[in-house]
């Protein structure tokens, strides 16, 4: 996933209702002010912050990383959660489709297409 949030104050990003059990929160990519919690109950791991100049254009909803980000090849291979495989098979194009993702994942975030940096 990607994860943006422009609010002055940022917002929370990630809450479990009051008994929630645990959950997986691997290779999020969070562009926002806030850095996501990691004290929740589950697997938590490799969910960087990337700054507004590091994705391809804020005002236009276009959060591809750019080319030259430093987070390019910091993804982390999930294991299967309750037999369900975690790794990304498609990518999400605007306004309503997708394509299949042909070679390996390679940032955090639901988008491995680059922008020109």
């Amino acid at each position: 996933n990607t994860i943006a949030d422009d609010r002055p104050a940022g917002g929370n990003i990630l809450a479990l209702p009051n008994g929630g059990k645990k959950l997986v929160a691997l290779n999020n990519l969070l562009v926002t002010r806030n850095k996501l919690n990691t004290n929740l109950p589950g697997q938590v791991a490799n969910n960087p912050n990337a700054s507004w100049d590091q994705v391809a254009s804020a005002a236009r909803y276009d959060y591809r990383l750019k080319a030259n980000s430093p987070l390019l090849g910091k993804y982390v291979m999930p294991s299967a959660a309750n037999g369900v495989n975690l790794i990304p098979q498609r990518e999400y194009h605007h306004p309503a489709s997708s394509t299949s993702l042909k070679s390996r994942v390679q940032a955090p975030g639901a988008l491995q297409s680059l922008a020109a940096p």
